[in-house]
């Protein structure tokens, strides 16, 4: 009685060999599936960046950040998906194979099989529901400070070397630079133009120029070097330097 007892307690703690087999067969199927999918969106996510960062929508330097930022929320969509593909290939092979016929004809209930499968489930719910309910928010809060960040710059941040780039205020205002750096934070020939009024226009060119961040850190300065400013009235040649 005691031999029996102890055999029950035994299976309750640990795994049989078909509970591992099956368990294999999932989590298996699993594993390859959810890195490769994970894999795929991240390079569909990569293009859409670099299209957006191409046409100076978003700096070049935040683009690995929103990237990785953009994981968690893949993670919390692909892994209970991938895990319930695993499960109805595994288990329809068993069936395919006649493997399951087999089982009930020894006597071997497959649901009481599947033990280990459903713990396994059960430990995957619960590390997809802490990501979702405190590392997707998380990482949803600083993407929307980053692109909060790059809408408050918008004039300074997106600059695309070779383009003429519109500037937003009370008056009309144009920016250009000849070549601009991977992190923009360095610029050769720029040229900038502004109507201060109706009737009157100022025009700047540098040779070179740097943006720092602000005090507050929550913008950015352009100092340019070695240039020229001209100002006068649109139609005369009397023009100021």
């Amino acid at each position: 009685m005691r031999s029996e007892v102890m055999g029950i307690n035994k299976r309750k703690t640990t795994f049989t060999i078909l509970e591992k087999y099956l368990l294999r067969q999932v989590a298996g199927i699993w594993a390859v599936a959810s890195p490769l999918l994970i894999i795929l969106l991240l390079t569909l996510e990569v293009s859409k960046l670099m299209a957006k960062a191409a046409a100076g929508i978003i700096p070049v330097e935040y683009v690995w950040q929103l990237l990785w930022l953009r994981v968690p929320t893949h993670l919390g969509m692909v892994v209970p998906m991938t895990l319930f593909f695993a499960v109805l290939l595994a288990f329809g092979r068993l069936y395919q194979s006649s493997e399951v016929t087999a089982f009930r004809a020894s006597g071997i209930d497959i649901f009481e099989a599947s033990r280990g499968v459903r713990w396994f489930s059960v430990v995957v719910a619960f590390m997809v529901t802490m990501l979702v309910l405190f590392v997707t928010p998380w990482a949803q809060e600083e993407m929307n400070q980053i692109h909060d960040e790059i809408n408050a710059n918008a004039n300074l941040v997106g600059l695309t070397a070779g383009r003429f780039k519109p500037l937003s205020g009370k008056t009309e205002r144009i920016f250009y630079a000849e070549e601009v750096s991977v992190d923009q934070t360095k610029l050769n020939g720029i040229f900038f133009y502004e109507a201060v009024s109706e009737d009157r226009f100022r025009l700047i060119t540098a040779k070179e120029g740097e943006m720092y961040p602000n005090e507050n850190g929550d913008g950015k300065w352009m100092v340019m070097k070695e240039g020229r400013q001209y100002g006068g009235k649109a139609g005369e040649s009397d023009v100021d330097c």
